[in-house]
């Protein structure tokens, strides 16, 4: 029984540390080679709301990988980004004005960053530098998605 576990926990944390390193790369490389929205560059990945990218391909297969690759990637990050960024703005204003959408997105970040936390913890084991470079750029496009909200108020809609 106890072989057993061990190798399902090898499984889950090996699987939770690829997706860390899909998610903090692949989120980096897509924040390095996206761009403003060109409609001649419409299938190279450009910049929407919320540091989201996304591409326009006219072809469904470039469509896909680029979804595949960079468009996932950086909605991994962009997720729970928006519910520190939310959560910020509530303990800065003492406003519950973005509490709901604080909790609606923290719902969904929760298992991208337990997910994350796993596969640094699985990582640490073998190669704790590696680990460690992954978690700093998760962490990094976190915080970069979150400063500029520390130092400014979300708008409220009248």
């Amino acid at each position: 029984m106890g072989q057993g576990l061990t190798w399902v926990g090898g499984v889950v944390g090996g699987f939770c540390a690829a997706f860390l390193a899909f998610v903090a790369m692949g989120g980096a490389v897509t924040l390095i080679i996206a761009e403003p929205y060109n409609v001649d560059a419409a299938c190279w990945p450009h910049y929407t709301v919320f540091g989201m990218v996304r591409t326009e391909c006219s072809i469904p297969l470039a469509d896909a990988a680029w979804y595949a690759t960079a468009e996932a990637a950086r909605y991994f990050v962009v997720v729970p980004t928006l519910a520190l960024a939310q959560l910020v703005q509530v303990v800065r204003t003492g406003s519950t004005y973005w509490l709901d959408d604080a909790l609606a997105w923290g719902q969904y970040a929760v298992p991208i960053v337990v997910a994350c936390a796993i596969g640094f913890f699985h990582l640490r084991a073998r190669s704790a530098a590696l680990a460690w470079v992954l978690l700093i750029l998760f962490a990094g496009q976190v915080a970069a998605g979150v400063a500029p909200h520390v130092t400014r108020e979300l708008v409220e809609p009248m």
